[in-house]
């Protein structure tokens, strides 16, 4: 079977798919990413380097979860269980999903791929443009303690 190429031009006008690519500024962290102006799904590709780790901002969704798979490395997530937070960590081959409406942070330990699937319905946020969350007092709870957790 043979697909015709779609060009980016078009994949932006006809499907509202777009590339963004860059590195992260808490961490140093590399993405790369598709995103879905019209459902705000997304896919990204997460790598860190040797001498790069660390903690991205604690966040949750109202709309969409967040599939992860490890491909390389290991993550550690963080996330409230009721009124505790707890630490997971997860390697190679391993996949989780985060749930609608709990704060959550993830470590990105050195030398690690990840791969991030956004699915659902978006609920957009006026400040960001996406579903994406951090004005709870949760999400500065899990800051402070996911950054006092070793992260290597």
């Amino acid at each position: 079977m043979v697909e015709r190429e779609i060009s980016v031009e078009d994949a932006q006008k006809y499907h509202g798919i777009t590339a963004q690519h860059g590195t992260m500024h808490t961490n140093g962290e590399l993405r790369f990413r598709l995103n879905c102006s019209v459902d705000g799904t997304a896919y990204i590709r997460t790598e860190t380097k040797g001498e790069t780790s660390g903690w991205q901002t604690a966040h949750y969704h109202r709309g969409v979860f967040e599939t992860y798979i490890v491909q390389k490395g290991g993550v550690i997530l963080a996330k409230f269980k009721g009124q505790d937070i707890v630490f997971d960590e997860y390697n190679p081959g391993e996949i989780f999903t985060t749930e609608k409406n709990v704060p959550h942070n993830i470590c990105m330990l050195k030398n690690t791929v990840i791969h991030t699937i956004k699915h659902g319905e978006a609920v957009s946020n006026p400040h960001t443009g996406s579903d994406w969350w951090n004005d709870t007092d949760d999400c500065k709870k899990l800051n402070e303690i996911s950054r006092e957790h070793k992260n290597d």
